[in-house]
């Protein structure tokens, strides 16, 4: 990991920093390009590695012994934290949406090693290969803002295998930052930003932070995350399909016993409900005269809707939590 050297070499507060500054300097100047992907048919996911935070392990500090759980296939500064004995900044959280945990990032503050006293950001993040170009990451978060200047957030990084010199280029990017806290999880769907349109990223990164600013840390602001997945284009809608399907309306989300679908355009006549493997667990006909679905039976967690016309082509997908029955 290219960043463990640096660690060695600074104090934790300065990880972050580097870390957030690598991938964001070159973001700003092009986060006003329009948002092509907002409108999108016959669309496909893909799960994060853990995406969840369902998978923890159970270490012992190398020193003191002390045992500590990290999350797997994430990296984390908890492992040289827990050496140095600094309280851990990455660490499961029983609050989530779907499974039973999410991961909780902290600021934290600690007495350095030469004495005195700062603070170090939560960090986590993960690499791993696509076989497509992902349009949208996709999750639910949660934030607590201790300070006026706080801020925690998501960074993707979209890069492909440069063959001349063996290194990895970035050819897209998206950027989330949160300022103010949210006392409840909330969904998000990053766009991805690509300049080239012709770019084919072979590997995404996603970096998880609660600080972006290094004289901007407040110890106890705090990031939850949960239930990440890449969102894939198949097609996208013309004009009149836009405007189409622009006012339907699904609710309530959370849902319990049942989904309302308003507004619904008269070509739909079907449905499926995908959990977030991409398994099939439910279907039926829905139609404007008869605009609900029924729940009963799903366990608590997060789904998929596709609604399909009578052709069965797929017009219409959104993602719901249902609060179990």
């Amino acid at each position: 990991m290219p960043f463990l050297a640096t660690f060695l070499l600074v104090e934790p507060s300065e990880i972050c920093y580097i870390c957030w500054n690598q991938n964001t300097k070159n973001m700003k100047k092009t986060l006003l390009l329009p948002f092509a992907f907002l409108f999108v048919l016959n669309l496909s996911a893909q799960l994060v590695p853990n995406g969840d935070f369902e998978h923890w392990t159970t270490y012992k500090a190398a020193i003191t012994q002390s045992p500590y759980e990290d999350v797997d296939d994430w990296f984390t500064f908890d492992t040289l934290l827990a050496l140095a004995n600094y309280p851990l900044t990455t660490v499961k959280s029983t609050d989530h949406v779907s499974g039973q945990y999410s991961v909780k990032l902290i600021t934290e503050s600690y007495t350095k090693l030469a004495g005195g006293q700062d603070t170090t950001t939560g960090l986590a993040y993960i690499s791993f290969p696509v076989a497509d170009k992902p349009l949208l990451l996709n999750g639910y978060y949660k934030s607590l803002i201790n300070g006026p200047k706080d801020t925690v957030g998501i960074l993707v990084s979209a890069t492909q295998t440069n063959t001349g010199t063996g290194f990895s280029d970035e050819v897209g990017f998206a950027y989330f930052v949160v300022t103010s806290s949210q006392a409840t999880f909330k969904d998000f769907s990053i766009p991805l930003i690509y300049p080239d349109n012709n770019a084919a990223p072979d590997s995404i990164t996603i970096i998880l932070s609660t600080g972006g600013k290094k004289h901007a840390l407040t110890s106890g602001t705090s990031f939850w995350v949960d239930a990440l997945s890449l969102t894939y284009k198949g097609s996208v809608l013309d004009v009149d399909q836009k405007a189409l399907y622009s006012t339907l309306s699904v609710y309530p989300n959370p849902a319990k016993d049942h989904l309302n679908l308003s507004n619904l355009p008269s070509e739909v006549n079907s449905y499926r409900i995908l959990n977030v493997q991409g398994t099939e667990i439910a279907a039926g006909f829905v139609s404007s005269a008869s605009p609900q679905i029924s729940l009963k039976g799903q366990a608590k967690g997060l789904y998929f809707l596709e609604l399909y016309s009578s052709s069965q082509t797929p017009v219409f997908k959104t993602k719901f939590l249902s609060e179990g029955n």
